[in-house]
């Protein structure tokens, strides 16, 4: 596990960053983070092809795979993913953060969050963002803004009862991919929770079930 509260942070992973079991190195939530980075700024994460950041089947925390903070960005072409039952693999609480999910990346098992209140959250998606939470895939929550792109080749995807994606308030979804309940398509693809938000659908691409 990682947990960091420094500025300026660099991690590049080509290996295994993970928990087995809510950890009693921090004093401070959430626990049961490989990376809890919530409280760093200016932090650079980069995830290579063939490395593992994950939280376990074991892991009994209620934190995220990977929480970032403010002002910090974050590269996956591996795979960051949620084996527990918490169904929480990403937490955005800082403003100003960017998150690129490459081709051939995989953020898998639970919800990516940009939690209330945050501003200025860049996700661009070129991988696959999937899971079975019955909230959302990627979910902004409803006073959360940011600018979600997924390219095309980007599959986001949600085989609940829950969202692909919501969008919070005066954010943009520019979709090329795909997006889709696989449950069903009488459930949300894309969910608009606050107001001002724009939703761009470009040619090719594909959305599968309601908005």
């Amino acid at each position: 596990t990682i947990d960091g509260n420094s500025t300026n942070l660099t991690v590049t992973n080509s290996g295994k960053i993970y928990v087995t079991t809510a950890g009693t190195f921090t004093s401070r939530p959430p626990e049961g983070a490989a990376m809890d980075l919530s409280i760093a700024t200016n932090a650079i994460i980069t995830n290579n092809s063939g490395g593992e950041i994950y939280t376990d089947v074991n892991d009994a925390g209620t934190g995220a795979t990977i929480n970032m903070g403010a002002s910090s960005s974050i590269t996956n072409s591996g795979q960051i993913r949620d084996d527990s039952s918490q169904n929480f693999t990403m937490d955005f609480s800082g403003n100003n953060t960017t998150f690129t999910n490459n081709a051939g990346g995989s953020v898998t098992g639970g919800e990516v969050r940009i939690s209330a209140g945050t501003t200025g959250i860049t996700i661009t998606n070129s991988g696959t963002m999937s899971s079975a939470a019955t909230t959302s895939t990627l979910e902004s929550r409803a006073t959360g803004t940011g600018t979600i792109t997924n390219n095309a080749g980007g599959v986001i995807s949600n085989s609940s009862t829950g969202n692909a994606v919501q969008l919070g308030v005066s954010s943009t979804l520019t979709n090329s991919g795909t997006i889709q309940n696989t449950a069903s398509t009488s459930n949300n693809a894309i969910n608009l929770a606050g107001n001002n938000n724009t939703v761009i659908l470009k040619d090719q691409g594909k959305v599968i079930g309601l908005i």
